[in-house]
């Protein structure tokens, strides 16, 4: 019994999934589980895993790495300075992913991709300014060109060889990301 309350099904499920995915929140979670519903037989073996902010990606990375895991990450690339003028510190954690890059057991098993500047302006057009992972789900399912974009992202990080979709990015330097 001590066992099964200490166990948390959702961060142990990754270890023993087929393809995974770490995506930065709530909306892309959103959006990549629908399309999971909605393709059933092509994503079957996807595991998408919600890191709950930018600054948690690297952690993920870590312990997936020591499984020798292959993954992909999306997050946001933000912006170089907050709304007051100030530098971003959101921004300065592209730097923190970029070094996952040259951990030992990277090469080649971590891809990268980023939201310019985040995943509702890259794919929407505009940024929902609440309740985003319900207008995700919302434009997942009722807007075919925004499924499509969606769906074409969630192949690229699936397939390292195709490329981003417009409002995204493929990266391996901060410099990519400018």
């Amino acid at each position: 019994m001590k066992l099964l309350n200490i166990c948390d099904p959702y961060l142990h499920e990754f270890f023993f999934g087929g393809r995974q995915l770490v995506v930065e929140g709530d909306t892309e979670y959103t959006a990549f589980s629908m399309l999971r519903e909605l393709y059933p037989d092509e994503y079957q073996d996807l595991q998408v895993i919600r890191a709950r902010g930018k600054g948690i990606i690297p952690s993920i990375a870590r312990v997936l790495l020591q499984f020798s895991k292959s993954f992909s990450i999306l997050h946001d690339t933000d912006t170089l300075q907050t709304r007051s003028g100030k530098a971003n510190p959101d921004w300065g954690m592209n730097r923190t992913i970029e070094s996952i890059l040259s951990w030992q057991n990277a090469s080649g098993k971590v891809h990268l991709v980023a939201c310019k500047p985040c995943f509702e302006v890259a794919l929407f057009g505009e940024e929902a300014k609440d309740e985003k992972p319900y207008n995700a789900l919302v434009r997942v399912r009722t807007d075919e060109y925004i499924k499509g974009r969606v769906k074409a992202l969630l192949d690229c990080l699936l397939d390292p060889h195709r490329p981003a979709p417009d409002g995204c990015i493929r990266w391996n330097t901060v410099g990519d990301l400018d």
